[in-house]
C-alpha cells in the first residue's frame, strides 16, 4: 500500500498523471486493468480521473458520466486501446449495470477502467482491482490518497 498526502487539486493531479504514464498491469489473463476510486464527495476523484484520462492522450472535453454511467475513450498507447470512466454513483446494486456490458469491459485486457464509487459496485469488479481511496486531509484542499 501507497500512501500520498496532496495539498492541491493540482498536485493530485500530479499523481494522477504519474500514475497514468506507468499504470500496473495484470496478467493477460486477467482482463482490464481496473482501478477502483472511493471516497467523500469532492474529495478529488474526479480530478484524479480527468487528470488520468488526459494523461493518457485524450484531447477531448472529459466530463464525468453520472447519468451514462459509462463513457469510453479510445486511446493510442502500446498496451491499452480504451480507456473506460465509470461513474457507480447512482447505482444501487449490480442489476442497475445490465446495459452497459461492464462484464464485457471487463474482460478485455487492452481497458483500462477508472470506477468512481467503485464500493458500490465491488461485487462486479476483478479481485485484481486497484483501490485508490481519498480522505480529507487536516487543511482545505488537502488529501490523503492510498494506493492499494
Amino acid at each position: 500500500m501507497k500512501r500520498y498526502i496532496t495539498k492541491s487539486p493540482a498536485k493530485t493531479r500530479a499523481l494522477a498523471r504519474n500514475i497514468a504514464e506507468n499504470p500496473k498491469r495484470p496478467r493477460p489473463t486477467q482482463g482490464a486493468t481496473v482501478l477502483g476510486l472511493i471516497g467523500d464527495l469532492g474529495a478529488g476523484k474526479t480530478t484524479f480521473i480527468k487528470s488520468f484520462i488526459r494523461s493518457m492522450g485524450v484531447k477531448k472535453r472529459i466530463t464525468s458520466p453520472t447519468f451514462l454511467i459509462l463513457r469510453r475513450f479510445a486511446i493510442n498507447n502500446k498496451i491499452f486501446k480504451n480507456i473506460f470512466h465509470v461513474d457507480a454513483y447512482r447505482i444501487k446494486d449490480e442489476k442497475d449495470l445490465r446495459g452497459i456490458n461492464i462484464r464485457d469491459v471487463l474482460k478485455e485486457p487492452s481497458n483500462i477502467v477508472l470506477v468512481e464509487w467503485a464500493d458500490r459496485i465491488k461485487k462486479v469488479l476483478p479481485k485484481e482491482t486497484i483501490w485508490v481511496k481519498f480522505k480529507y486531509g487536516k487543511e482545505r484542499d488537502e488529501r490523503e490518497i492510498t494506493i492499494d
